[in-house]
C-alpha cells in the first residue's frame, strides 16, 4: 500500500449532474436523505457536479467581482502589501505574483523524480480562516479597492456557509449522520483564492492558465466569469465543464477521496484558454474547504469492510495539504 496513492476509477462523462440544494438548505429529512444521494451518485462517477438554489445572492456577487478586477488591475505596489513570504508556514495566504505556481507539480510531490513543466499563467490572493482556533496568520488586504475586504470577508463567510450545508448531504450520501463532518471543520484551514486570469497573454506550448491537478482538501466551491474548466476521464480525454448562470461548480479532493476509501473519486482538472494566442480576461472564486489542521483523516466506517479494507494510510490534514502546495511552488 503506498501512501496517497489514490486508486483511480474508470468513468464515462456526457453532462455534470446539476443538483438542487433547496431540499438540502429546508427540507425534510427525506428530501435531504435524497439530495445525499444525488451527490454519491455523483462523487461516485466524476467527483463533480453543479449547484443550483445555493442561497448567495449573485448581486452582491457582481460586486465582489468589481472589487477583484479593480484589486488585480491596481498597481503592483498595492497588490504586494499582500504578499507573506515569512514564516514559511504562511506562504499559502496573500497575494502570488504571475507565474509563481505550477499546479501540475503538485502531482509530483510524492515521486522521486520530478516533471518539468511551465508554470500556470494567473496571479491570485488567498484568503484564510480568521478564527484563532485554526492558529493561521492575520489576514492582510490591500489598500485599494477600500470594498476588497469587506466583500471577501462576507463572501469567504458565504462559501464556509455552503460548504458546511453540502457537507451534511455528504455525510447523508455515505450513510452516516449528517453532523459527521462538523467537528472536523469547526476551525477548518479553508482557503478562498481569488483568482485573475489575463487577457490576452498568449500561452506556450504545454502551458495552462492552471495546469492539470487533483484539489487537495476535502471539496471545493468555485464560480468563475469565463468558460476554460475541463474535467480529465480515465480514458485521458477531456471534457469541457459548461456552467449555466448562478450555479457553482462543486468538485471533490484528494483528502475526501482518502475518506472514502476511493468510493468518490478525486478527479484531474485544468483551467485552459480556448485561444492560446489571444486569451479571455477571467476571474474564479475558489474556495478550498479544507478540515481543522490537526484532523487525522481515517475511513469513514460505511466505506470499508473485511472485504474492502482501507487503501490508505493516516494522515494529518495539515502535513498533507502543505506538502502539496510545496511542491506546487517547486519547494518540493
Amino acid at each position: 500500500m503506498k501512501l496517497y496513492n489514490i486508486q483511480r476509477k474508470l468513468f464515462s462523462v456526457s453532462s455534470i449532474p446539476i443538483i438542487d440544494l433547496a431540499g438540502l438548505r429546508a427540507g425534510s429529512p427525506r428530501e435531504m436523505k435524497s439530495v445525499g444521494n444525488q451527490i454519491d451518485q455523483a462523487n461516485k462517477e466524476i467527483g463533480f457536479f453543479l449547484v443550483k438554489n445555493t442561497g448567495f445572492d449573485f448581486k452582491f456577487i457582481d460586486k465582489t467581482l468589481k472589487s477583484c478586477e479593480e484589486f488585480f488591475l491596481s498597481d503592483m505596489s498595492n497588490k504586494m502589501k499582500c504578499r507573506i513570504d515569512e514564516p514559511p508556514e504562511c506562504k499559502p495566504w496573500g497575494y502570488f505574483p504571475r507565474n509563481m505556481e505550477l499546479l501540475q507539480r503538485s502531482k509530483d510531490f510524492n515521486k522521486k523524480e520530478k516533471g518539468t513543466y511551465l508554470n500556470d499563467i494567473n496571479e491570485q490572493y488567498n484568503m484564510q480562516n480568521d478564527n484563532a482556533k485554526a492558529g493561521l496568520v492575520q489576514r492582510v488586504f490591500p489598500n485599494y479597492p477600500e470594498s476588497f475586504k469587506p466583500l471577501f470577508t462576507k463572501y469567504w463567510k458565504d462559501c464556509e456557509g455552503l460548504s458546511n450545508l453540502l457537507l451534511k448531504g455528504f455525510a447523508l450520501g455515505l450513510d452516516v449522520n449528517q453532523d459527521f463532518f462538523e467537528n472536523k471543520f469547526d476551525h477548518c484551514a479553508s482557503c478562498l483564492r481569488v483568482l485573475y486570469y489575463p487577457e490576452a497573454v498568449k500561452l506556450q506550448p504545454g502551458q495552462f492558465r492552471a495546469s492539470e491537478h487533483t484539489d487537495y482538501g476535502a471539496l471545493t466551491v468555485l464560480y468563475s466569469t469565463a468558460p476554460g474548466l475541463q474535467l480529465k476521464t480515465r480514458k485521458g480525454d477531456w471534457i469541457d465543464v459548461e456552467v449555466p448562470p448562478e450555479h457553482f461548480v462543486i468538485n471533490i479532493g484528494d483528502l475526501m477521496a482518502f475518506w472514502t476509501n476511493d468510493r468518490w473519486v478525486s478527479t484531474p482538472h485544468r483551467v485552459i484558454s480556448k485561444d492560446v494566442e489571444n486569451p479571455v480576461k477571467r476571474f474564479s472564486f475558489a474556495f478550498f474547504h479544507n478540515p481543522n489542521s490537526e484532523i487525522i483523516v481515517d475511513c469513514v466506517n460505511s466505506c470499508k469492510d473485511e472485504n474492502n479494507p482501507w487503501r490508505y494510510q493516516q494522515i494529518t490534514s495539515g502535513e498533507f495539504i502543505m506538502k502539496k502546495f510545496k511542491a506546487s511552488i517547486g519547494e518540493i
